[in-house]
């Protein structure tokens, strides 16, 4: 589009057009006061005076500090009422229009979202409410945008039930970089891919799961990606395509049945746990400065003495891969090709840390200020 259309496009737009008239009216009607009344009247000392009386008249304010005496600015006062009138009734009529049309565009989700280091949730299904619930169970203040095929009424819905994480919806196919760009998928934080149930007529299979998470990946290398796949078999082309971590539908099932014949308790213990409505659950604690320096022990133990919290294990960020470590020490073409690749990929000379879980660590093991504690909470 070049640069004459880009103004025609602009100009056919109403409020420009009235405003555009509302300027002219004012230029021309403070001229013909300037002219008439300055000679006579105090009043108009100035061009600005008669600028200033023209808005006063036009927005129906009508202050009184300045009135024409001469026929011609009393004449140029009443045709600049009614026609000033009616182009700012169009002014307003479009302002208006602009933030209902906004607004509606929001509630139907076909609005983007401006937002920045927000969490995005693509798809729908049961797990979706279980995702939002511990999001607020655990108050997180980031934003939360939707982006699913749910009907504009089921949205509000889950807005209702859930006030605190001032929910936001994008409607549309979340494998479509459209779809995603609009919901600022670019400046998010994390994203969680549910198996999608809301699409209808389209596959809630892992193949779009897949699909969006190198779509994700395309738009933000940085973000955080966690996906629910429902076949073993895709968790490594989950993995493979860019995703953080990644879940496989009931992957403790034949443990748990399993439990329930050789450890009576166990499974009753891991559900408790897991359940919502039990008001216990695992959460990770930063190891603070004064933590560190001191054992895996001693934390523990001061943890559980102060505030009852149980210490179950320690999650520590390995080290990132580093490129340089791995490529010959001459500077050969290969060499140069392999980091082009990785720069293009948008993960320069090293790639993203990946997070360390241990299950009850030696009891000796120092702690940093980097790592992270693993509790048990109510």
């Amino acid at each position: 589009m070049n640069f004459k259309h880009y103004l025609e496009k602009i100009y056919r737009r109403p409020l420009i057009q009235a405003s555009l008239v509302i300027f002219i009216i004012t230029l021309i009607a403070a001229l013909v006061v300037e002219f008439s009344e300055a000679p006579r009247n105090s009043q108009f000392g100035t061009f600005w005076d008669s600028v200033w009386w023209v808005i006063v008249t036009i927005t129906t304010v009508g202050y009184g500090d300045k009135v024409p005496v001469t026929a011609a600015g009393r004449l140029t006062g009443v045709l600049i009422m009614f026609i000033g009138i009616a182009t700012l009734s169009v002014v307003t009529a479009s302002i208006s229009s602009i933030f209902i049309s906004r607004q509606m565009k929001e509630e139907r989700g076909l609005q983007a979202i401006k937002l920045k280091n927000h969490i995005l949730i693509c798809g729908w299904s049961g797990r979706g409410e279980q995702v939002l619930t511990s999001l607020k169970q655990h108050n997180k203040s980031q934003p939360v945008v939707m982006i699913n095929l749910l009907g504009e009424e089921l949205n509000h819905h889950i807005a209702e039930r859930f006030p605190e994480l001032n929910l936001r919806f994008v409607h549309g196919d979340f494998t479509q970089e459209t779809i995603l760009e609009r919901a600022s998928a670019a400046q998010a934080d994390a994203a969680v891919i549910i198996p999608d149930t809301s699409s209808g007529g389209l596959n809630p299979g892992d193949e779009r799961t897949i699909l969006a998470i190198l779509s994700l990946r395309t738009l933000n290398h940085k973000m955080k990606i966690y996906a629910h796949v429902m076949e073993r078999g895709n968790f490594s082309h989950a993995r493979k395509a860019g995703a953080d971590e990644v879940l496989v539908s009931d992957s403790l099932t034949g443990y748990l049945l399993a439990n329930f014949i050789t450890d009576p308790g166990v499974p009753q213990f891991i559900q408790q746990v897991l359940s919502v409505e039990s008001g216990n659950s695992f959460q990770s604690l930063l190891v603070s400065a004064a933590m560190a320096g001191k054992t895996y022990r001693e934390v523990q133990i001061q943890l559980l003495q102060d505030t009852n919290q149980v210490v179950l294990g320690l999650a520590r960020m390995r080290q990132p891969f580093n490129l340089d470590e791995v490529l010959s020490g001459d500077s050969s073409y290969l060499d140069e090709f392999i980091r082009r690749k990785f720069q293009e990929a948008g993960r320069g000379r090293r790639s993203d840390a990946q997070l360390t879980v241990e299950i009850n660590p030696p009891a000796k093991t120092p702690l940093t200020i980097n790592d992270i504690l693993i509790i048990l909470t109510n």
